[in-house]
This record gives structure tokens, C-alpha cells and sequence, in this order.
């Protein structure tokens, strides 16, 4: 399963950043794993950053201790702490900027899909974050696409 997200319908609130900084110890936006970035400044375009669970994750293949691993029943990457030594090479090696550094211990943040029940999609009110399982990814991906076209007559 992933979260896909929908730029169109996020309005910048952050409280995605908020749930998932509270689930990992305290109110800091800098510890959540997913972040919100302002595209344009005007008008405001939202894009909520998130691991997009890679089927072959560079960040992953980069790891020098082989501390990024699939969880079991999740499927999810997730960085084994103590075989961490903070190189940031997966940091590097992300195509999308989907991982980030704790601001206090300086080890890297990747989304773990909350266990399988993401935080930041049940608590996004205007549904820019949807969970998808894998297989329907791209189907999603192309109904967001074309819920923004408009005919011309």
C-alpha cells in the first residue's frame, strides 16, 4: 500500500505534518515524515511530500548497513535505528526528497505508513492523502489527473 496524494485539493493547513509529529513524540512539524511544500507562491499550489514506497527504492539500495528494509505485514520501509549510522546516503538517493532528518538526533525520517493505518490520511480533511493499495496506484494516479481536465468545446 502507498499514499498517493492530490496537490489540487491540499490548502496548506499541515495538520498531515502535525498527526504524524505527535505520532513519533511531541508537536514539531521538523519530525514528521511527510512534508508540505508550497510550489508557487501565487496562487498557492500545497504538494504533500511522502515515501511513495518504491518497488526498487534507491534509497534502499544506497544504504551501506542495509538499515532500510520492508516491513513484513505493511510492506512499508522502514530504517532499522540501531544499524543506522546517519551517512544520509538514502537521503541523497531519494528521487522525490521524501526523506528527512530528525532536527535533534540527526537520523534520517521515512514514512512507515503508521504500522498500516496512516495518520496523516485519516486526519486530512479535504482527502489529499488517499492510502491505495499497490496494485491500484497508478489507476488513482490517473483519476486525479483527469478530475482537472476540462472539455473545450
Amino acid at each position: 500500500m502507498r499514499i498517493v496524494t492530490d496537490p489540487r485539493k491540499c490548502n496548506g493547513c499541515r495538520v498531515c505534518e502535525i498527526i504524524c509529529s505527535t505520532r513519533s513524540g511531541g508537536i514539531n512539524p521538523k519530525k514528521a515524515r511527510i512534508r508540505v511544500i508550497s510550489l508557487f507562491p501565487e496562487p498557492a499550489v500545497n504538494n504533500p511530500i511522502v515515501c511513495r514506497q518504491c518497488y526498487d527504492a534507491p534509497c534502499q539500495k544506497i544504504c551501506p548497513t542495509k538499515a532500510i528494509i520492508r516491513h513484513d505485514r505493511t510492506r512499508a520501509y522502514v530504517i532499522k535505528k540501531d544499524d543506522c549510522i546517519g551517512c544520509f546516503k538514502c537521503v541523497d538517493a531519494c528521487p522525490f526528497g521524501a526523506i528527512f532528518i530528525h532536527p535533534e538526533i540527526s537520523t534520517p525520517l521515512l514514512c512507515d505508513l503508521c504500522g498500516g493505518s496512516p495518520l496523516c490520511v485519516a486526519y486530512c480533511r479535504l482527502e489529499a492523502l488517499k492510502i491505495v493499495p499497490d496494485h491500484r496506484v497508478a489507476r488513482e494516479k490517473r483519476l486525479a489527473t483527469t478530475r482537472g481536465l476540462r472539455l473545450k468545446k
